[in-house]
């Protein structure tokens, strides 16, 4: 999808996870996301491969290869924010 200027859209949902301790960023359409993109855009605290925790606008968010993010903030904007920050880096 894109918008009127022709800028590809990233779709992705916001949902609280089932233990409710945190929120979680999962792109609608699954693809695999290419975390050694990772580096050129955020710090990168830890990177095991197939997930990474780096520090986003003073938040730390763990990025799953298989297109999901982990946050244990609340603001449901701050989260959509870095969300595309990071699907755009590494779609």
């Amino acid at each position: 999808m894109t918008n009127i200027s022709g800028v590809k859209m990233i779709e992705f949902e916001v949902k609280k996870c089932k233990t409710k301790a945190s929120y979680s960023a999962v792109l609608k359409k699954k693809q695999k996301l290419y975390l050694e993109r990772l580096a050129k855009h955020f710090e990168v605290v830890s990177d095991a491969g197939i997930a990474a925790v780096v520090i986003v606008d003073d938040v730390k968010v763990i990025v799953h290869s298989y297109g999901e993010l982990l946050f244990t903030i609340e603001d449901v904007e701050k989260i959509k924010q870095i969300s595309e920050k990071i699907f755009k880096a590494v779609s």
